[in-house]
């Protein structure tokens, strides 16, 4: 990850998160996207799977329960997010430059972490 800060947006900082290189990234991919999978699957592969849509919102957060202590504990996504708790604990600073604008974005693996 790295955060970017923007000359022409003084205060506005962005911090990019990298997508999957590692099998290990494939792996924690897998495990963040796989209740969205689950869902799409359910819907196109069981006849009439539209009837379970009321229980998606109860089956997706049991599965997210399930790997997130896991996905917790993963190295990455625990470096990433000490990082953004410390720019918030000294407000918005670090290096010198302070932002009053935090984004925080990514691309695959780095999208997926980003929304948590």
């Amino acid at each position: 990850f790295k955060l970017f800060s923007v000359p022409s947006e003084p205060g506005f900082g962005i911090v990019a998160i990298r997508g999957t290189v590692t099998t290990r990234d494939r792996l924690i991919n897998a495990q963040l996207y796989m209740s969205s999978i689950l869902t799409q699957a359910v819907e196109l592969l069981i006849p009439f799977g539209w009837i379970f849509r009321p229980i998606y919102p109860d089956l997706l957060s049991i599965i997210s329960w399930i790997g997130s202590e896991q996905l917790r504990n993963s190295n990455y996504y625990s470096v990433v997010t000490d990082f953004v708790n410390d720019l918030v604990k000294h407000n918005y600073t670090f290096e010198g430059k302070t932002f009053h604008t935090l984004r925080v974005t990514g691309f695959s693996l780095g999208g997926g972490l980003a929304m948590i």
